[in-house]
């Protein structure tokens, strides 16, 4: 079941901008362009990116975890729900 609703998913654009974490190791394999790993399609505000130090593996570990909780911490303090936003 799991497949077949995977295979049958079709994401929907989302109206607000879209913060997107992504280390080094994934910038290097993709062009410069591409940083947005397709999310700049759904997302009709935009998106914001961070390039953190690292790899999947060593993100959540020291030293590395420092900085992605520094930079997910000023995200979140700068941050404002759709609802709430001045027009």
């Amino acid at each position: 079941i799991h497949v077949q609703q995977t295979l049958a998913y079709e994401p929907r654009a989302y109206p607000h901008k879209v913060t997107l974490f992504s280390t080094d190791e994934v910038r290097r394999g993709r062009g410069s362009g591409q940083w947005t790993l397709g999310w700049d399609k759904l997302a009709a505000g935009g998106v914001e990116t961070h390039a953190l130090p690292g790899d999947h593996l060593s993100l959540l570990k020291p030293p590395h975890v420092q900085t992605f909780a520094a930079r997910l911490a000023d995200c979140l303090s700068r941050a404002r729900p759709p609802w709430r936003r001045e027009s």
